[in-house]
């Protein structure tokens, strides 16, 4: 093994550690981590200060906040369905809130920290993971219990619903494919490497990452049909868009691939100036993302060629979300930005710690 061998390893434990630790120190929670949903223009956000909040998507005014007491952290993006608002918290407990008052309906002790976002099926159910190394599947208007999984790590990966079958990933390598009706395994493919990335489904094949690749694989059966290997290790949840997989790596670098071949699309790929966690959104031919450098992009998603950035105070973690025009992204300086997603351009930004409209002060 030779001396960059070593230091890729290295790096990669280090950052293993450093996020198991991140999810861990529960006095010390990251902020910037939880994606938004909009619906209706409203604008529904879980922040790791221990809020979930909903606020008006056109001026950022503050509609509610739940809980009265902040809890311990919110990692999950919130999931509209049902009228009413799920998610998954450090605490231990998921929650289905009222969508237009934020008054709680019902919730489940899930024994263990979650960190997985839901999906909500026209099955009447919802479907999460735990750090508790399970997978759920409750009754979405009552939280009973349907059925639940075990895996041999944690589910930090949000899981994916497609033609009656749940998608799941896991640390323990493995990507499993489960009867979403019973939670009977179907199949389970081993990428490897810990995958904490959302699996994607289009057109018959998942996508999914383990370490520094990604793996296309048959839905039905799980057979591997093609694998790329990027410069890194790969945080970012796969987004396919118009035959094209996007991904983000922990070297800053973003990819275009054929999503049937797994040919790079771009003549190099984008190099962003320090990690990109966040997935990459992207909508009207631009994809955006966030970066631990502090700076939200635009690029164009037919070339790879920058079209703008905007700078914060602080890592943006977490996955933009466009909607009317808009980029809405939350970043580690504790403001949530809704941005022109023409010009970057700053429309308004929230304090997520207090619900109030903030001014960026950008050193």
């Amino acid at each position: 093994m030779n001396i960059s061998t070593h230091t890729r390893l290295a790096l990669m434990l280090f950052v293993l550690f450093a996020a198991a630790f991140l999810l861990t120190a529960c006095g010390m929670p990251a902020t910037g981590w939880a994606g938004a949903s909009v619906v209706d223009n409203v604008l529904y956000t879980g922040t790791t200060a221990g809020k979930v909040m909903a606020l008006d998507a056109t001026t950022g005014a503050l509609k509610w906040q739940f809980p009265a007491q902040p809890m311990i952290a919110v990692y999950a993006t919130p999931v509209l369905a049902n009228n009413l608002v799920y998610f998954g918290a450090f605490d231990h407990k998921f929650y289905a809130l009222d969508a237009a008052t934020g008054a709680k309906k019902w919730e489940f002790d899930a024994t263990a920290p979650i960190v997985s976002s839901a999906v909500v099926g026209d099955n009447g159910l919802v479907y999460f993971g735990t750090n508790g190394k399970r997978v759920y599947a409750l009754d979405a208007l009552t939280g009973a219990k349907k059925w639940e999984f075990e895996t041999q790590g944690e589910v930090w990966a949000d899981p994916t619903l497609a033609q009656g079958v749940l998608y799941a990933a896991s640390l323990d390598h493995r990507v499993y494919a489960l009867d979403a009706a019973t939670g009977a395994r179907k199949w389970e493919f081993n990428a490897g490497g810990i995958v904490v990335t959302k699996p994607a489904v289009a057109e018959g094949l998942v996508y999914a990452a383990g370490l520094t690749k990604l793996y296309a694989l048959d839905a039905t059966s799980g057979a591997k049909k093609w694998e790329f290997t990027a410069a890194n290790w790969v945080w970012t949840n796969p987004t396919v868009v118009g035959g094209v997989v996007y991904i983000g790596t922990l070297g800053g670098h973003v990819y275009a691939l054929d999503a049937l071949t797994g040919k790079e699309k771009w003549s190099t790929p984008f190099k962003a100036g320090d990690a990109v966690r966040s997935a990459i959104a992207v909508e009207s031919g631009v994809a955006y993302f966030g970066s631990d450098d502090r700076r939200v992009y635009a690029i164009d998603a037919n070339t790879g060629q920058g079209k703008w950035s905007r700078m914060t105070n602080g890592r943006v973690l977490s996955s933009p979300v466009v909607a009317r025009g808009m980029v809405y992204v939350s970043s580690y300086d504790h403001l949530l930005y809704a941005l022109d997603a023409a010009t970057g351009t700053v429309r308004w930004s929230v304090d997520v710690t207090s619900g109030k409209l903030a001014t960026p002060a950008v050193k």
